[in-house]
């Protein structure tokens, strides 16, 4: 058996649905992320990405979004076993393939805001504190 959590959808200009999951086995050990993609108004869902990087490992999505280049973005935590690294992934085509844009050691995510210059702005905790820190990546969206 399977533990799933889904995230609201994004929709694309072209119709595409995204949808950002979190999983676990039926062990509840080893937890990945996935994005799943489809193109027929939700008939039928293929793979976009998968996120686990350790075993045994705990790697939650927590929110995705797209910018105003309709690139997407799937920001999660992953459990090292001793803290939560925020973890930023971006697919620039469509959802074909998705490469690491930045991470932060010790933090969770708690929200994201694209600011007036198309840079990515995050915001979240410390592992194991209640203080909010702001994070942002250079990556320009214009």
């Amino acid at each position: 058996m399977m533990s799933l959590a889904i995230l609201e959808p994004i929709v694309t200009s072209d119709g595409s649905i995204y949808i950002g999951a979190a999983a676990s086995d039926s062990s509840y050990v080893n937890y990945a992320w996935y994005v799943f993609k489809s193109t027929d108004g939700g008939v039928t869902w293929t793979e976009a990405d998968k996120f686990i990087d350790i075993s045994p490992s705990s790697n939650y999505l927590s929110l995705m979004f797209k910018d105003v280049n309709e690139n997407l973005y799937a920001i999660g935590s992953r459990y090292d076993g001793t803290n939560n690294n925020l973890i930023i992934r971006r697919s620039a085509d469509a959802g074909s393939t998705w490469t690491q844009e930045g991470s932060f050691l010790n933090a969770n995510v708690g929200g994201a805001k694209i600011d007036e210059n198309g840079n990515i702005l995050l915001f979240g905790t410390k592992s194991n504190s209640p203080l909010y820190d702001i994070y942002s990546i250079s990556h320009s969206c214009n």
